[in-house]
């Protein structure tokens, strides 16, 4: 987000959903692939994250939220993992040595990210579970009365998807055992919650089986997928299509009577999703 800014892109502005977000316990939030469930998840970081706060006017000050502020922007710690990168290995130990090798980095960048609140905070083991770290760091949190951390998960279902198509059943349901380790994080991400460590989580992905898979141990979420209210949250609408393709004709005056034949091309090849 912040690059598509300060390069000037082209940019829909769907900042005005964050404080219907904000109302919201938990999101879950699914969609097909290409239809910007990482965009959002960046918007949300800049928005949230504690060291944005001296960008928040460069990054925010053109659009609808930087106008409307919720009074819950740069407040937090941001946890922003990314689920697309975790390989599904032969084994279900591969792919437990994998999620830990994404995770615990990130879980252990946090102190340096977060420096000075985070200095006092115990050395993460990169070789633990992922889990038992989080639960270090969401304690060290809570019992220091540091700002709270703001939980992102792009993808959270890419590489179960992976064992799914990939007819590896007995991986997938390793995967969701109910001592699986993958079972365990999200006990502990419902466990900071209801401590407060955790100020929110926002997910996305495709599909709601392993959502579902996950119910016993992360049966906080909400999925607001298919709520009305939330339609438009992501992907374009005819008019914002019909906006952009404005700005650009004026940016670069381009001749108004090839409108018809771009219309149709963008009609043909990017408007593919029905629901």
């Amino acid at each position: 987000y912040a690059a598509i800014v300060r390069k000037q892109g082209y940019f829909v502005d769907k900042t005005a959903y964050i404080t219907q977000l904000e109302r919201v316990e938990n999101p879950v939030f699914l969609r097909p692939r290409r239809f910007g469930k990482s965009t959002l998840c960046s918007v949300l970081r800049y928005y949230y994250d504690y060291n944005e706060a001296a960008h928040f006017a460069e990054l925010f000050g053109h659009t609808w939220i930087g106008q409307h502020p919720t009074g819950q922007q740069n407040q937090y710690l941001i946890l922003y993992l990314n689920f697309s990168k975790i390989a599904t290995g032969p084994t279900i130990q591969e792919i437990d040595k994998s999620f830990r090798r994404q995770c615990n980095h990130l879980l252990y960048n946090l102190r340096t990210q977060y420096a000075p609140l985070l200095d006092t905070m115990p050395t993460i083991e990169l070789t633990a579970p992922v889990a038992d770290n989080l639960s270090v760091v969401l304690s060290h949190i809570w019992q220091g009365n540091l700002p709270p951390v703001f939980v992102i998960i792009d993808e959270y279902d890419n590489f179960a998807n992976q064992l799914v198509t990939g007819h590896k059943d007995q991986l997938y349901q390793q995967l969701t055992a109910d001592d699986s380790f993958f079972k365990s994080f999200f006990k502990t991400l419902k466990e900071g919650r209801e401590t407060g460590a955790i100020a929110n989580t926002f997910i996305t992905g495709v599909l709601p089986i392993l959502i579902d898979e996950l119910a016993s141990g992360y049966n906080i979420a909400s999925i607001i997928t298919l709520r009305p209210e939330f339609e438009a949250m992501l992907g374009f609408t005819q008019a914002e299509v019909d906006q952009l393709l404005d700005e650009v004709y004026a940016d670069y005056a381009i001749d108004p009577a090839t409108r018809p034949v771009v219309n149709s091309t963008i009609r043909n090849h990017y408007d593919g999703y029905h629901f």
